[in-house]
C-alpha cells in the first residue's frame, strides 16, 4: 500500500474506478482498496447499490464484500468493501477513519 485516499463518490463518477487497469490490479497485487461507507435509504444508499452493481461483474469473485459483519476484518482481504454505518452521514469519515487506517496497516491520525 503506497497511498490512502478518502473520497465521496458522486453520481456517475464511480464508473472510472473499474477500468481494465483497476480490475487487473485487483486480480494481481490487490494493492488498491475502495471502502465505501453509507447510511440511510436515500441517495447514498442508491449510489452504493449502484457501486456494487458496477464493481461486481468487473472484479474477480470474492474481491468485493457487501455489508460485512466486521468492517475491519473485511478490508485487508477485499479490493472493494461497501458497508453501512450506524453514524450520521456527516460523521462517517471521522467515525471510521481510525478503523479503516488500522485495517490497512496504517497508523491512526496523530501517530
Amino acid at each position: 500500500m503506497t497511498s490512502c485516499g478518502l473520497m465521496t463518490i458522486t453520481a456517475g463518477a464511480d464508473e472510472e474506478l473499474f477500468t481494465a487497469e483497476g480490475a487487473e490490479d485487483a486480480r494481481t497485487a490487490r494493492t488498491r482498496r475502495l471502502v465505501s461507507l453509507w447510511r440511510g435509504r436515500g441517495g447514498t444508499y442508491t449510489q452504493n447499490r449502484r457501486l456494487v452493481g458496477l464493481a461486481r461483474p468487473r472484479l474477480p469473485e470474492g474481491a468485493l464484500v457487501d455489508a460485512p459483519e466486521d468492517l475491519r476484518a473485511a478490508i485487508p482481504s477485499h479490493a472493494v468493501v461497501v458497508a453501512p454505518s450506524p453514524h450520521p452521514h456527516g460523521e462517517i469519515p471521522a467515525a471510521h477513519l481510525t478503523e479503516v487506517l488500522g485495517a490497512l496497516g496504517l497508523p491512526a491520525r496523530g501517530q
